[in-house]
Formats: C-alpha cells, sequence, structure tokens
C-alpha cells in the first residue's frame, strides 16, 4: 500500500500542531472547534504519552473535556460557526488554566479558521496565570511534519530560552514526536547510546521534556537531529 495513494488517511498539519503541544509533559491544547475534531487527538494523545492525572476520571469531569483528560475543546456548534465562539472561549480559558499546566495553546481547527475569532484578544482578556499561544491557523493542507515545526517555532518564539553557559558533552534531542511509533522505546535507546559515550540528553523538544526544559535549551553544547523532515525549520 502506498501511502501517498491514500491522503485522507494521513495526519496533516493541524494534527502535527496538536501533537508538538500535547508532546510537551506539562503543556496542553485546548482545541477551539467541535467535537469531532477532539475526540481522535484526545484519544492519541493519551495512549502515545499518558500523564500521571491522566488516570482520575473525576478530575476532568468539567464541561469541555468530554470524559477525556486531553485536549479539551469548546464543541463548536452551528450557532457558533454563525455568530462566533466568544461565550465558550471565555468560559474554557479560565478552566483549562486552573489545571496546572505550564503552557496551553488554543489552536483553531479548520473550520472554527474560517469563523474569524481572534484568539490572541480572548487569551489577552483571560489575563492566564501560564504563558498562553494562539494558533489560529495549523497549516490544514500541509503536511503533519510542517505543522508540527511551525508549532514547535511559535512555543520556543513564547517560551523564549536565553543563551546560556552550556554543559560540556549534553545535547538537545529535536525532531522526534509523540506520535512516531515507539517513540519512547527509541528515545530510551538513543539516551542508552548518548550515555555510552558520556554524552547526556538534556532536552528532548516536544517528546516528553517539561516547559522548564524547553526554557534550558541553551545550556545544552549542541542540537541532535532525529529526523530531519521534523527539524530542518527548527534548526
Amino acid at each position: 500500500m502506498n501511502p501517498k495513494n491514500l491522503p485522507e488517511i494521513i495526519p496533516d498539519g493541524f494534527t502535527g500542531a496538536i501533537t508538538a503541544i500535547e508532546g510537551i509533559e506539562d503543556a496542553a491544547v485546548l482545541l477551539n472547534g467541535p467535537t469531532g475534531c477532539k475526540f481522535y487527538h484526545g484519544a492519541v494523545a493519551d495512549s502515545q504519552f499518558p500523564r500521571v492525572n491522566s488516570l482520575d476520571p473525576l478530575y476532568y469531569s468539567e464541561e469541555f473535556y468530554f470524559g477525556q483528560p486531553r485536549v479539551p475543546a469548546s464543541y463548536l456548534d452551528g450557532h457558533d460557526y454563525v455568530f462566533g465562539a466568544t461565550g465558550k472561549l471565555e468560559k474554557i480559558l479560565p478552566v483549562v488554566a486552573q489545571k496546572g499546566h505550564s503552557l496551553i495553546a488554543l489552536v483553531n481547527s479548520p473550520g472554527a479558521a474560517l469563523i474569524g475569532d481572534d484568539l490572541c484578544r480572548f487569551i489577552a482578556q483571560a489575563n492566564l496565570p501560564v504563558p498562553s499561544l494562539a494558533i489560529e491557523s495549523a497549516g490544514f493542507s500541509d503536511t503533519f511534519a510542517a505543522g508540527f515545526q511551525q508549532t514547535v517555532i511559535q512555543a520556543l518564539e513564547l517560551l523564549n530560552p536565553q543563551p546560556a553557559e552550556f554543559e560540556r558533552k549534553s545535547v538537545n534531542l529535536i525532531g522526534l514526536s509523540i506520535y512516531h511509533r515507539h517513540w519512547q522505546g527509541s528515545l530510551d535507546e538513543v539516551r542508552h547510546l548518548l550515555k555510552l559515550c558520556g554524552i547526556r540528553v538534556a532536552a528532548t523538544l516536544c517528546a516528553g521534556s517539561k516547559v522548564e526544559e524547553l526554557q534550558r535549551l541553551g545550556s545544552a553544547e549542541y542540537n541532535l537531529v532525529v529526523h530531519s523532515e521534523f527539524a530542518d525549520h527548527i534548526t
């Protein structure tokens, strides 16, 4: 089977954008879109990169989560597509912010991007206690890798890692995502091989690291690319 002949089942830039943020351990995607866009991405994020509090169903029993611990959504309906989603966005942002995340990304679904709601304005007015970014267009017709990289770059621009005195024999791993098959096993093996060479992995960009680690990217001596198609624009 040639994947090029089945474009309708290949994940696109929208999925890449969500995966990039959900690959940060203490970050969360807030989806501005219908539940049809939420359930798949919520299930994939939770199965590929489970988190400790994901095991508590009551912790995510509020509106917008629909029983899933990941990727809460504004569940847009026909009324919202005509008149905008102001009410739901104003309500959902504080709910997600109180979950203890260190970064929140408000991501438009393809349909929501047509409404024209100003996501940056909603974030500014919400006065959230955590860094937040708006992804109004995730490259819906672009490749998964393109959407992934675009979002990684936006997240880094917001977090603004500063130059620091680097730690010798340390690297950042770039170009790995939680969407890759057996990504955690691959990461463990890469860490093991580098450790045998006396090299420490400081951070894995959007593949298991925390926001604090991403803010210290400048302390690593080198950046090591795992998959070039997921890193060529980042590096």
